[in-house]
């Protein structure tokens, strides 16, 4: 993922779900699949 894609995701308010946060940079709307499901179910 580039960091356009990055940003455009921040921008929308959307949440960026990955298998693998270790490639991605620490941001609040960064999480892995099990973050994203105790946040949001």
């Amino acid at each position: 993922m580039s960091d356009e894609e990055i940003e455009v995701a921040k921008f929308c308010g959307a949440v960026l779900v990955t298998g693998n946060i270790k490639h991605f940079p620490q941001k609040p709307f960064i999480m892995t699949v099990s973050d994203f499901l105790e946040r949001y179910n």
